[in-house]
């Protein structure tokens, strides 16, 4: 995966300074959508195997509910890192127009009826 290069229009940090977001629509591609499933895939395999513990909307059906520090030794997956490495971060720096540093790291999934 190559590193994102992220620039913004006038337009959009205007908005986002008088709206506080943005939306990026097909912001990634499917290689980078199908290796952070595969990266949660894992996570969960590990998390079923008790190697680290995470929170469960249905265990049996294999939905995580929110799953927080997912940098943390028991819970990284490589996939996740390169995401925010290629990705999260060059938009966050393109956004702000300066350095972007981050301390954590989750991600919210629903499932169930929820």
């Amino acid at each position: 995966m190559s590193t994102t290069t992220v620039t913004l229009r006038d337009a959009q940090r205007r908005a986002y300074r008088e709206e506080g977001y943005l939306i990026f629509r097909s912001a990634y591609d499917e290689d980078r959508v199908q290796l952070m499933i595969d990266g949660v895939e894992r996570l969960i395999e590990r998390a079923l195997a008790g190697a680290c513990e995470i929170g469960w909307i249905d265990r049996d059906r294999r939905l995580p509910n929110r799953i927080g520090h997912m940098l943390h030794p028991d819970k990284y997956d490589f996939a996740f890192a390169e995401w925010l490495d290629a990705d999260i971060i060059p938009t966050v720096e393109a956004i702000f127009d300066a350095p972007g540093r981050h301390s954590l790291f989750g991600m919210l999934a629903s499932g169930g009826g929820r």
